[in-house]
């Protein structure tokens, strides 16, 4: 198990943030600040992923030793359907870890 120092990590946004307007996805735009959306990286890894698209940080998520960030690394792109599976799987676990009884 690897214990993280929530102050040494940062939210990374998997559909950028503040994405180029040549490289806005219209489906992505409305729901970029969502949880599925969202990963846990190390600052300077956080630094190197910016604002390049999907297929330019899938390096930086492999290498991740958060699950839930090197998961992504095996998807071949970032698009609305891979972010409602993703939320689904989010979903589950949540679930599993928290009583909504």
């Amino acid at each position: 198990m690897h214990v993280f120092d929530i102050a040494s990590t940062t939210l990374e946004h998997v559909y950028p943030s503040n994405a180029p307007a040549s490289k806005r996805d219209p489906k992505m735009e409305p729901i970029k600040h969502h949880l599925a959306n969202l990963t846990i990286m190390a600052e300077n890894d956080n630094l190197a992923a910016g604002n390049q698209p999907f297929s330019k940080k899938k390096s930086e998520y492999a290498k991740s030793s958060v699950g839930l960030t090197c998961d992504l690394a095996s998807l071949s792109a970032w698009t609305d359907s891979e972010f409602g599976g993703r939320e689904t799987a989010l979903i589950k676990m949540a679930s599993k870890v928290f009583s909504f009884d």
